[in-house]
């Protein structure tokens, strides 16, 4: 009997052609579609194995060197075919949001203004599914929000749910820009199972996950899961500071092709997630900080903690009605969402988010907006006190009576004398080098300093056309930020607030 022939390159491509059809992003990222089974998009990765197991009856299984150089075709090949959209978990389509529940009967929810339907058939839109992707249960209806509301301890009322769950109805836009859910509070809180219990209503998972030093693991990362989630920050870099910045509005992301040495291959990530830690984390600038919504959280009372097991165990059987609910309120935010304009969300940063809980305010009692509102207002200023230079900055202006025309390098040189003798070190905090270095600090912390009472703009002057600063404040920033200017200054003011007590 003659050996068999070893397989080659082309039988590799013959064989995939027979098994799958291929599409490409627009941004040109490869995938394959089964031709037999559920209609999902693979990444090519995924298929290898596949491949592999096609050439076990014919006893030729190719070479790792053969099916590399088959792959590399497949490529090829996959970047020229149609174009696709691929989507995970959640897409938005023609005013109608499609939510793939994981199953493996291809179970999928429709959610159109006013309605929901749970559907079998194939979806309008091509969804992915990653290793991390977990199976949602089939939702019911005639739940409320209530029942989420009790796992987390808190009133469907109370502001710090109201941001929670309008943040989960507005993962019905996947295609805008969603802010980060951040949970802040002392060891005890119960921050870290309220942030598992939130993420788990729409993204299954076991435990929260940590986010990595470089943004190339956290794009791996973000790309393999619908809710990014992250537990016990407490310091993050400039460049995933501005990462974080980027996920949520769009990240752009350029990566190696898969079986190539110089092939690459872009693709768009927008992303929302759920992080938790004890303060908020040292040196996230204030555009990363505007880009989260923040939840904080006291010690739980003696006598009211509860097991992590148990809350899990009673979220999975409440989880069918609290999805039913959440898929209401995203059906009802549809039906409301045409009649509404940024206006109606208070000017909030991120129009269409805000606009979701201007929804949220019609179908519930009103609050969601002034929750929204009144957070992003407190998360920028409160910043402040704990950033020595801007701190600093504030003085200096206030002491000159609230307003300055000057080079942020002259700028740079009234604040040094109130520099913390460890900044720079690597426990210390951080301090500008150059007026080019703060100028950049003033333009990223612009929207932070407003709120606290300052405003900063940028301009030239002169023939030589000086860069300035120009900066002006309001007369209550100036008493807040105005330093007393001796030692006989703060003991009038001591005893001032001893004889207003």
């Amino acid at each position: 009997m003659p050996a068999p022939t070893p397989a080659t390159a082309g039988d590799v491509v013959a064989v995939a052609s027979k098994l799958f059809t291929f599409i490409r992003t627009p941004a040109g990222e490869p995938y394959a579609i089964p031709q037999n089974g559920l209609h999902r998009a693979l990444p090519l990765a995924q298929i290898v194995e596949d491949l592999a197991a096609a050439f076990l009856d014919s006893n030729d299984i190719p070479s790792m060197q053969v099916m590399a150089a088959g792959m590399q075709v497949i490529g090829s090949f996959a970047r020229r075919a149609e174009t696709r959209e691929v989507h995970l978990r959640l897409a938005h389509l023609d005013g109608v949001t499609y939510l793939d529940l994981g199953t493996a009967d291809g179970a999928y929810v429709e959610i159109r203004p006013g309605r929901w339907k749970i559907r079998y058939d194939e979806c309008p839109v091509l969804f992915t599914r990653t290793d991390d992707f977990a199976a949602l249960p089939i939702p019911e209806r005639g739940g409320s929000r209530r029942a989420l509301a009790d796992l987390l301890a808190l009133s469907t009322s109370d502001s710090r749910f109201r941001l929670a769950w309008g943040w989960l109805v507005a993962q019905m836009l996947p295609h805008v820009a969603r802010p980060l859910l951040y949970l802040v509070g002392s060891q005890g809180s119960g921050k870290t199972t309220r942030g598992l219990l939130i993420a788990n209503v729409l993204e299954p998972q076991a435990e929260l996950g940590l986010l990595k030093k470089s943004e190339r693991e956290n794009n791996v990362t973000a790309k393999s899961s619908f809710i990014l989630t992250a537990d016990n920050l407490t310091k993050v870099s400039e460049d995933v500071s501005n990462w974080l910045c980027s996920l949520v509005t769009g990240a752009k992301v350029k990566e190696r092709l898969l079986y190539t040495n110089a092939q690459t291959i872009s693709y768009s990530i927008k992303r929302s997630g759920i992080f938790t830690g004890k303060v908020k984390p040292r040196g996230l600038e204030s555009d990363a900080a505007e880009r989260m919504v923040f939840l904080e959280f006291g010690r739980m009372p003696e006598g009211q903690t509860r097991a992590d097991d148990d809350l899990l165990a009673d979220l999975h059987k409440a989880h069918p009605r609290i999805l039913g609910a959440l898929l209401s309120d995203m059906a009802a935010a549809l039906l409301h969402l045409p009649d509404l304009t940024p206006q109606d969300a208070g000017g909030y940063r991120f129009a269409k988010y805000g606009m979701v809980h201007a929804a949220l305010d019609r179908i519930d009692s009103p609050g969601y907006v002034d929750a929204l509102l009144t957070e992003a207002a407190d998360a920028l200023t409160e910043t402040i006190p704990d950033t020595p230079d801007l701190l600093a900055l504030l003085r200096v202006v206030a002491r000159a009576g609230g307003s300055m025309k000057v080079t942020a390098a002259d700028l740079l040189a009234a604040m040094n004398p109130h520099r913390p003798a460890n900044a720079g070190q690597q426990s210390g905090p951080w301090w500008p080098a150059t007026g080019e270095q703060l100028g950049t600090r003033l333009r990223n912390q612009q929207e932070a300093l407003r709120k606290a009472g300052l405003t900063v703009e940028f301009g030239r002057e002169g023939k030589a056309r000086t860069r300035v600063v120009l900066m002006s404040m309001t007369a209550d920033a100036i008493d807040t930020w105005k330093p007393p200017a001796s030692i006989a200054d703060i003991e009038i003011i001591n005893q001032r607030k001893e004889a207003t007590r």
